[in-house]
């Protein structure tokens, strides 16, 4: 079956430690426009998304020292922490990678900002890149 990739919810995620000092950056030096912030319980993080034409830029600052967010900056430092492809339908995209090998980090999809739904792919089956499949509400 052919996967039908689209743009709606497609966005590269940045870990940062500070949304408030990061957007700073964001906007005032490179020009972006903030488009929403929010907070998403379900994954620990608060986030920013920037508009730069067709490509969305997603801060992710985690809210405790236990969210995976966090323990990524520990690990790694601030940085690309994933990148987003988006779907219309995440179920029949999730079954249909799972059919050609692919492991979910959790067998359904989760809530994600936006009210998008969401999951991700390890990066061991995608040489190196945390992958996060995205249906945008």
């Amino acid at each position: 079956m052919t996967i039908q990739w689209q743009d709606t919810g497609a966005h590269i995620a940045i870990a940062v430690h500070s949304i408030e000092q990061a957007k700073k950056f964001y906007e005032q030096t490179l020009g972006l426009n903030l488009i929403k912030e929010e907070t998403v319980d379900d994954q620990q993080v608060n986030v920013a998304f920037f508009s730069s034409g067709s490509l969305m830029i997603e801060l992710i600052e985690p809210l405790t020292k236990e969210s995976p967010v966090a323990l990524f900056l520990k690990k790694r430092g601030e940085g690309i922490h994933h990148l987003a492809l988006g779907t219309s339908h995440i179920d029949q995209t999730m079954h249909t990678l799972t059919e050609r090998g692919i492991q979910f980090t959790k067998d359904k999809s989760t809530k994600g900002a936006n009210g998008a739904h969401i999951a991700f792919i390890s990066p061991t089956q995608t040489h190196g890149v945390l992958l996060e499949v995205c249906q945008k509400q």
